[in-house]
């Protein structure tokens, strides 16, 4: 089954990636004003996640993959697995690091993107092991972690308010 992601232009891609700083800065800033709801922050679900633990992880799983494809969409067009499918363990970030963190590496992926020719958004990376992706798709794959980082940290701030 195709989720909204597979379908978005480069366009509307692009829209994408420079709003999500902001759109996760807003859910964020919400917590760290109201001083009940970020004193829950490191409260966990019943799977186990904090509201810091999701902007933390899902930070770093977002940041890690658009660094990686901001290179390879205008160089190399290569990048490792581990870039591509998973995030390297790091220490927790906090809250105003993983916003930035994300917004940082999504705007960087976004110009880098937006430098490129036409053609070159179906161009293949290749990703160690063999498999290779198009450009567009792992661009599609950046947007579609960091708003399910959005949709998890605003239903985190939802079970906690």
């Amino acid at each position: 089954m195709a989720d909204q992601f597979e379908s978005l232009a480069p366009r509307d891609l692009l829209i994408t990636l420079r709003s999500l700083e902001r759109r996760i800065g807003g859910v964020i800033g919400q917590v760290r004003s109201d001083p009940d709801l970020f004193a829950l922050i490191d409260e966990k679900n019943s799977a186990g996640q904090s509201f810091a633990d999701i902007a933390s992880a899902g930070s770093v799983s977002t940041s890690t993959l658009a660094d990686a494809l901001a290179v390879a969409a205008t160089a190399t067009r290569k990048m490792s697995a581990d870039q591509a499918v998973s995030a390297p363990g790091i220490n927790r970030l906090a809250l105003e690091d993983a916003q930035s963190r994300v917004g940082l590496a999504a705007a960087k992926l976004a110009d880098a993107l937006d430098s490129i020719e036409p053609d070159d958004w179906s161009a293949a990376v290749e990703i160690d092991g063999g498999s290779n992706s198009s450009v567009i798709d792992l661009a599609r794959e950046v947007a579609r972690r960091g708003i399910n980082m959005l949709r998890d940290l605003e239903s985190r701030k939802d079970q906690i308010s």
